[in-house]
């Protein structure tokens, strides 16, 4: 399942949880703006946590937001997470 959420500044990210970890990156895709929250999250075959835009099937990595299919579009902005007494603190630039 994957979560939009809007962070302290108005930022919006989304939120998905493969094997146990929690991965935040942002909630639109690079390619058409198209909504995150409606896209599916699993681990690929190489044991990777992907993300798979519902748009138009784009594929990111969501450990380096590098795009794996189409290969050498627009990456996907992700942002390092850590989750403390059930709280999720994401770091982005600038505020964490």
């Amino acid at each position: 399942e994957i979560k939009p959420v809007r962070v302290r500044g108005g930022h919006e990210l989304a939120l998905a949880i493969i094997d146990g970890r929690v991965h935040a990156f942002e909630a639109y895709c690079p390619h058409q703006a198209w909504p995150l929250k409606w896209s599916e999250a699993e681990t690929g075959a190489d044991g990777t946590p992907n993300l798979i835009c519902g748009l138009h099937g784009w594929r990111f990595c969501l450990d380096t937001g590098v795009t794996i299919d189409p290969p050498s579009m627009d990456d996907l902005g992700v942002y390092p997470t850590r989750v403390t007494d059930g709280v999720v603190y994401v770091g982005l630039p600038g505020v964490m």
